[in-house]
Formats: C-alpha cells, structure tokens, sequence
C-alpha cells in the first residue's frame, strides 16, 4: 500500500494533448493553454483572485517573497514545522530565516509568538511566509493578515498541497495575505506532474510575477526587475485542465476516506487537524498520543506493508539551519515532530485497508493506556 497514488489523465488524452500542441507549434512562453489553465484555476477558486504559473511551486514562492520582500532587512519569519523549501528561498533571496512555532490547537504557525518576536525586530523583518499547514485552511488567517498589515509586512502564504480546500469560512483557499503560493507536484491532490502557482486578489502582483517568470522582460524586451526562467510548459498545462476538470469529485472520494478514518477512530486517543475534512485531504494526517504509541503503529504498518511518512520534520533540525534563529521556544513543533504521522488517502482506497490502517493506529495508541 504505497503512501501517495497519483493520479494522472489517461494516456490517450495526452497523446490527444501532445498532437494539438504539435499541431500549434506552441509549446512553452506562456501560450494558450497556460492562460486557459490560470483563468480556470482561478475561476475555480471563485474568491476574486487571480493566478500565475510557474514551474514548480518552489520557484513560484521564491519570485514572491524576492518580489515583495521589505528592502534592506533581512530577517523573514518562517515556520519550521513545513517543508523545507520556504526557509530555502529565504536563503537563495539572501535573507535569514526566523523560526516559529506551531499552534498546538491546529498545527498552524503561532501568531502571538510571532507578534511578541516582532515588538522587538519589526525593523528587521523583510517579510512573513505563512502556512496552511497540510493544505488545510487555517482559522487564525485573519490574525495573521492583521498583525502583517500592523508592521507593514508582506504575507507570504504557502498554501503548497491546498488548492482546491476550503477555509473555515467555506471560502477557497488562494485569496488570503498578500498572496498564497501553490504546488502542483505529482503528488499532490492537484498534481500536473511538476508546476506550481501563486494567487492574489491584486492583479498588479498577479502581472508583475507573470514579468519576473520569464527574466524580467518587459513588454519592450528591457529587463528593468530581477527575474528568471519559470514558465510552465504548455503540456504541464494540458494536463493540469484535465486533472482540474474532476478535481472537486477525486476530492469528494478523499473526504469518504478520511471520514472512514475519522469514524473508526472515534473516541481514540489519537487527534487530527481541525478543519481537515475541508481540505483537499493530501493525506492523513494523525497525531498520536506519544512517540511510542507511534513507534508501535509503525512498526505494525510496515508488516503489513503499508508506507507511510512523518510530516513534518523540523526544518530547524537540518543541518543548513542549525544557527538560524527563532522567535521563541519551538516546543509545540518538537512535539509534533516526535508524535506526528502521515498516512494513505486514496481515491480508490478500500474501505478494507482504512479499517486495517485504523485498526493498526487505534490499537497502538490504547496499547498505553492499558
């Protein structure tokens, strides 16, 4: 039982795909099917923001904190309960990450940490890269947006696995902080292969990162912003109009499973992140009672051969940020990291396997209590 099973359209289909974009002898520069795919996409957020794409989601994070990012500051606040690639881009735009930590309550990166750390270092601070951690919505958004507007801050939102989610307020995930950056990856709920996207309700960021994307060129060919090569490949976005085509029922069939999860763990003494069936469920996401209780559901789960990960392992543990700073104790984050696990969210996943799964988890994690 492997931990992600993209999916992918039918081969046909893209060889359909492939011979029309033979036949218009277009086949990257943002060319009619990168527009139809970004117009669609925000169509489908339906929240009055609009999209740029990239080549990966990386990239298209890293073009936007280089893009909006307060001149002559360098520290940028980061949660280190994510993936590795924000903290990343700080680095490559030259600037020094500032760890945060996490809301025990929904695993989300902690405002009023960040608010006490920014009383002091606001002057310092060239921008904050938030998160929707899991792709879920997070509820403390608003708190986030006000206490970046209060210190003048760009809100960078990494919302990597969540295009398609919904915040608590129901709205689409894609119109929050000054913008929210997406992945596409393959393994992703939305995945085109390798891409990448950001969203904003303003337009003239939307445009000005359409510019960056492709060196910097102007409308006359003069480079006058620091850009690169970030286009996405007009195959990548025939493929990414098929997959958005039935985004919303392959995520319907993830909310089946993830409830059938939900269910048979009722009254355990394992946690899942609140709002998640609002999400486009990447996986399961399951916070058991202690490290042990998870050792012993991992080993379990590996005899019967099902995969399974530890999202996320904190980015102020690798050894490329082993002297970054944070702005307090990072206590939730370890705990987390020690307690966490990740597990299969099929489309197609028999409801044999998630009881086995379940049963797997739930029995480890009583096993403590006896």
């Amino acid at each position: 039982m492997p931990f992600i099973r993209p999916h992918f359209p039918d081969p046909r289909d893209i060889a359909a795909d492939v011979a029309a974009i033979v036949e218009r002898n277009w086949y990257t520069n943002m060319g009619p099917l990168e527009h139809e795919l970004a117009a669609a996409m925000g169509a489908h957020m339906d929240n009055g923001a609009t999209v740029s794409l990239t080549a990966n989601g990386t990239l298209a994070l890293l073009l936007a904190l280089e893009h909006l990012r307060v001149p002559e500051r360098r520290a940028v606040l980061v949660p280190s309960f994510t993936f590795t690639a924000g903290p990343q881009c700080a680095l490559w735009c030259g600037l020094e990450p500032v760890f945060v930590d996490v809301s025990a309550g929904d695993w989300h990166p902690d405002v009023d940490q960040a608010a006490r750390w920014l009383t002091e270092h606001a002057g310092d601070t060239a921008a904050i890269i938030g998160a929707n951690s899991f792709g879920t919505g997070a509820a403390s958004m608003t708190a986030w947006e006000e206490l970046a507007a209060a210190h003048g801050l760009p809100l960078i939102v990494d919302s990597a696995a969540g295009f398609g989610s919904r915040y608590p307020d129901g709205t689409r995930l894609g119109h929050r902080g000054t913008c929210e950056v997406f992945s596409l990856h393959t393994t992703k709920p939305f995945g085109i292969g390798e891409g990448g996207a950001m969203s904003s309700t303003d337009a003239g960021l939307v445009a000005a990162m359409d510019t960056a994307k492709n060196f910097g060129f102007g409308s006359d060919r003069d480079v006058a912003v620091r850009g690169i090569n970030a286009k996405l490949p007009e195959l990548s976005c025939a493929v990414g109009l098929r997959q958005l085509h039935d985004l919303d029922a392959r995520v319907a069939k993830r909310h089946v499973v993830l409830q059938r999860y939900h269910d048979a763990l009722d009254g355990s003494p394992i946690a899942f992140q609140p709002n998640d069936l609002e999400s486009t469920v990447p996986f399961l996401s399951a916070l058991m009672p202690s490290t042990e209780a998870r050792a012993r559901a991992r080993r379990r789960l590996d005899a019967d051969g099902v995969e399974h990960r530890q999202y996320y392992e904190p980015v102020h543990r690798e050894r490329l940020f082993k002297d970054a700073a944070a702005a307090g104790p990072l206590t939730v984050t370890e705990d987390l990291a020690g307690r966490m696990m990740s597990l299969p969210v099929h489309e197609d996943m028999d409801d044999a396997v998630v009881d086995m799964i379940a049963t797997h988890l739930g029995e480890s994690a009583r096993a403590q209590l006896l």
